[in-house]
């Protein structure tokens, strides 16, 4: 379901996205006893490419920085242990990955 933010400012303009339309091609969204047609969007496009552009100058010049990978072996079967690190806040500033 789609949220749209509430801001108390006068000088702030709320515009939501969806990551989808940054694609720039149409979809539908279909649930019980609804359909909703999202058409494409040349300004949402527009945006996504001007954020990336940037984004990959930042990372290139090392003004942001991914976080580092914890990569961890045991497939499937130990992935779940990682989803319950993660929910109780016993892992932060690390992208956890394992290997299938």
């Amino acid at each position: 379901m789609l949220q749209i933010a509430k801001v108390a400012r006068n000088d702030v303009r709320v515009v939501n996205t969806l990551a989808y339309t940054a694609l720039g091609e149409a979809f539908v969204v279909n649930g019980k006893g609804f359909s909703v047609d999202f058409p494409a969007s040349e300004a949402d496009l527009g945006f996504a490419k001007r954020f990336w552009e940037q984004a990959e100058v930042l990372l290139e010049t090392g003004r942001i920085r991914p976080h580092p990978v914890d990569l961890r072996h045991g497939g499937l079967e130990k992935i779940l242990e990682g989803v319950d690190e993660l929910r109780n806040d016993k892992v932060s500033g690390k992208k956890v990955v394992y290997t299938l």
